[in-house]
């Protein structure tokens, strides 16, 4: 039995595992590509609602709430918490 040709053999069985393995990353590339197309298309379509919910001043049931505090420093080791209406 001549072993010569082994090599060749093993790099062509390489070589075709290598090509379904690109075949297979490029298909969920592609796949990967739409979804992130849904995406953008959607969060394209959320901020333009909320765009015009916010020009037509219809918020909806949306409750805000905005908390401030200042740190003012009255002395280097003395801090003193002030509240901001």
């Amino acid at each position: 039995m001549d072993w010569g040709d082994a090599p060749g053999w093993a790099a062509l069985v390489v070589a075709l595992l290598a090509v379904e393995i690109s075949r297979r990353a490029r298909k969920d590339g592609h796949r990967s590509a739409r979804a992130a197309e849904r995406s953008a298309s959607a969060a394209e379509q959320t901020l333009a609602d909320q765009r015009q919910q916010a020009a037509d001043g219809d918020f909806g049931n949306q409750v805000s709430t905005e908390i401030s505090v200042s740190v003012v420093w009255a002395d280097r080791s003395d801090p003193v918490l002030l509240p901001v209406s």
